[in-house]
């Protein structure tokens, strides 16, 4: 049984939705090519926005971080993907509807049910679209504008921080990830998502594989570099900057301080409802 004493204290959540693909943009099209983005757009990212609308319509918010990576915010506003996920949404209604017609010619209504909440799903995709005349990035700063959420950045090419051989690099990625945030929202990021969770303390360090005699070498840390470009308090983790922002941290009971993670590329399902074959 917990300790009735605990109970009393409270505590802090953060809670951070992470958005992220690898560059698909005029590398082919299926199953790692620009459909992936398409996939990730229609099931995930259109459908958050309506629930974040819904949400404001009750006069409610999520009030949690949303990590939008610098690669995923130049697909979004590339025209190759804002001129082909319309005809992606097309061919997708098109197909839903050929599927019901077999499905009612066989007998298969369980299947036409399906085949239904497709064509309808699909429908209100290419809507949606089209009321945000093309834009999901305007779509998302709407409710960061308000203080629904809080967008934050991440390292530019989603690199591995713990990993990378040298400060030059984490200042780099660190660097480009607020500049393609400040272009596409108008301002600085207040936070960094970083890839792949890897934290990356300042310290003494020695590569993994003996680089020139594999001598120990003082390297700057994540929150130095994220200080250096205004994303952090200098001298203070991100997380104690985190706990200070509102929508940023929302106070809850149990007496601990944690973050909550959920990547969004793998709610679709929950988000859009089921899919084919469910």
């Amino acid at each position: 049984m917990p300790n009735s004493q605990n109970l009393s204290k409270t505590g802090c959540v953060t809670i951070t939705l992470h958005a992220h693909l690898p560059w698909v943009v005029n590398h082919g099209t299926w199953p790692h090519g620009l459909e992936w983005l398409h996939e990730a757009a229609a099931e995930t990212y259109l459908p958050l926005l309506r629930i974040f609308g819904e949400l404001e319509r009750e006069n409610l918010a999520l009030k949690a971080n949303l990590n939008l990576s610098p690669v995923l915010l130049e697909q979004l506003s590339h025209p190759v993907f804002q001129q082909e996920f319309p005809a992606y949404l097309r061919r997708k209604i098109e197909a839903a509807r050929k599927d019901a017609l077999e499905f009612q010619a066989a007998g298969d209504d369980h299947a036409v049910d399906v085949s239904g909440f497709w064509l309808e799903f699909y429908e209100q995709a290419l809507q949606q679209f089209e009321d945000l005349n093309g834009n999901l990035i305007r779509g998302f700063q709407h409710f960061y504008d308000s203080g629904a959420i809080e967008i934050i950045t991440c390292g530019a090419t989603h690199g591995y921080f713990p990993l990378l051989g040298n400060d030059a690099s984490i200042r780099a990625q660190v660097r480009l990830g607020v500049e393609t945030h400040r272009r596409h929202f108008g301002r600085s990021p207040r936070g960094i998502w970083l890839p792949e969770c890897g934290y990356r303390p300042a310290g003494s360090w020695n590569f993994p594989v003996p680089v020139n005699g594999n001598r120990p070498f003082a390297r700057a840390g994540v929150e130095d570099e994220s200080a250096r470009h205004g994303v952090v308090d200098r001298g203070r983790s991100g997380l104690e900057v985190a706990l200070e922002l509102e929508p940023i941290a929302e106070v809850v009971r149990g007496g601990l301080v944690g973050a909550v993670h959920a990547d969004v590329d793998a709610l679709g399902p929950a988000l859009g409802g089921r899919r084919s074959g469910d």
